[in-house]
């Protein structure tokens, strides 16, 4: 073959090769582990973090419970992590002076032996999760007065945060 159609076959041939990017787009394909990365940071934005109190007063002494709710608001289901809820949420009791509550000397132990395991829970579309968590375990709720607990579940991505859940704000009271 002479140069001249060389030339010309190659020239096609790059022709051909611009001519699908083109009408592909950009032109250049996403890796599958960032194509995945991406749907999962959509899909967990569509998620609802809420809480609810089983009670609003609590006397001294009984354990304080609350029910998280995580709802799918998404079209997609959603695998998420599920392990312990010492690991799952940043938990915040406030008291009334704006202190943290402190830790109990149990979650004190538990932070500090780490995580066992984890596993991944499906919710699909419109699913809500409930879950009932004793916080008086957890921390120190043992003082008479009013309390406000927020929870935020962080999502990791190559061992940095790419999005938090923030809850609702409940407030609840110990009395004598």
């Amino acid at each position: 073959m002479k140069l001249t159609g060389k030339i010309l076959i190659r020239v096609f041939a790059l022709y051909l090769i611009v001519a699908i990017a083109w009408i592909n787009g950009d032109g250049q394909k996403r890796p599958k582990q960032q194509i995945k990365r991406q749907t999962y940071l959509e899909s967990i934005k569509l998620l609802e973090l809420r809480l609810e109190n089983v009670q609003e007063k609590w006397r001294k002494g009984e354990i304080v419970t609350v029910k998280v709710y995580t709802t799918n608001k998404g079209k997609t289901t959603v695998r998420i992590p599920h392990t312990v809820p010492w690991y799952k949420y940043q938990i915040s009791i406030l008291k009334e002076n704006n202190q943290q509550a402190p830790k109990t000397p149990f979650l004190e132990k538990q932070l500090k032996s780490g995580a066992l395991s984890f596993t991944a829970q499906e919710i699909k579309p419109g699913e809500t999760l409930e879950e009932k968590i004793s916080l008086g375990d957890l921390f120190d709720m043992t003082q008479k007065g009013t309390y406000k607990i927020v929870f935020k579940r962080p999502f990791f991505v190559e061992g940095k945060v790419q999005h938090e859940l923030i809850s609702n704000s409940i407030t609840l009271s110990v009395v004598e």
